[in-house]
């Protein structure tokens, strides 16, 4: 887990798409050489868990970034737009990527939650829309309402078996 966020904190200092395109590229490639064919839960660590159900998350979660990239080439003339959306892109995948691997529900939806930041501020800066600050705005407020309850299950599961481990 710690090789694949460091390879993904790669494009953050060295803001070239074909650099963040390898990185995204390795990132992957070693989700899909770890993977195991039986199936079972991988504890990482303490902390963090995978099993084939969040395996598929974050590789899918890291092909979709890919694609994200792959599409945006011709994004703008200004170089710093272009590296502030794959910063933005790359935040958002390690995010998401923790999100998907971590052991705890609380923490699983402290930081699906976070990942509604880069995601709003890639809405607002690269939304093809005059509407899409309101667009943004509805987002964030239908998401935090619809996961509220979510939030609450989450507490009362915490409280009613004093634990928000994934591995019960």
């Amino acid at each position: 887990m710690m090789t694949l966020m460091l390879i993904l904190t790669v494009p953050l200092f060295f803001s070239t798409p074909m650099i963040s395109m390898i990185a995204l590229m390795l990132s992957v490639g070693k989700l899909l050489l770890e993977m195991k064919h039986d199936m079972d839960n991988f504890s990482i660590s303490a902390n963090f868990f995978w099993d084939s159900f969040s395996h598929v998350l974050l590789t899918l979660n890291l092909w979709i970034i890919t694609l994200m990239i792959l599409s945006s080439i011709k994004i703008s003339n200004s170089h710093y737009f272009k590296t502030m959306y794959l910063r933005l892109l790359m935040l958002l995948a390690m995010i998401l990527s923790l999100a998907f691997s971590v052991n705890n529900y609380i923490f699983f939806y402290i930081l699906f939650e976070a990942s509604l930041i880069p995601t709003f501020m890639l809405i607002l800066g690269w939304g093809y829309q005059p509407e899409r600050l309101q667009a943004g705005v509805y987002m964030l407020m239908y998401t935090v309402l619809a996961s509220l309850p979510l939030l609450i299950s989450f507490l009362y599961i915490n409280f009613t078996m004093n634990s928000c481990s994934k591995i019960l």
